[in-house]
């Protein structure tokens, strides 16, 4: 049986991502995004099926075992407030297990367009993004720097 390790150090055994692939969410964003947000959707996925979601009263609830409750507001593009979601803008564990137990819920609006097929970067507005990253890190490696000249 081979592995496939992904960037997280999550390692998901053919069989399982097999497996994964005949899910009705993962058969559906398939064709929707690329090969990379594809496996990364598919090692969540792997994850969502410990998560229980229920809909209350225009919001769905989702608990993890060892997680607090996560409340997301029932509407055409789900958005969740986790650090993954807000930071990657893939589907999360959280969503996933909405579109587990929901069928009828369409997850590929929640997903940011930079993920989606055709995907043009350039056009993805992540210029900023990338630039502001850049500078956070230049100053953190100066605060690091400035704290740790006294121990020299």
């Amino acid at each position: 049986m081979s592995t496939i390790l992904y960037s997280d150090c999550g390692i998901i055994h053919s069989q399982l991502l097999s497996n994964l692939e005949n899910n009705l969410v993962l058969i559906y964003l398939k064709a929707v995004i690329s090969p990379c947000a594809y496996s990364q959707t598919a090692l969540n996925l792997s994850k969502a099926f410990n998560y229980e979601a229920k809909l209350y009263t225009g919001k769905f609830k989702v608990k993890g075992s060892k997680e607090p409750e996560v409340l997301i507001s029932k509407s055409n593009s789900l958005r969740c407030k986790c650090k993954y979601f807000c930071t990657m803008g893939l589907l999360c564990c959280h969503l996933l297990a909405i579109g587990i137990k929901y069928k009828e819920t369409s997850l590929k609006d929640s997903i940011r367009n930079r993920w989606k097929i055709p995907n043009n970067s350039d056009n993805q507005n992540d210029k900023a993004l990338i630039e502001f990253i850049k500078v956070f890190l230049n100053n953190q490696s100066k605060i690091i720097e400035f704290y740790f000249k006294d121990f020299r």
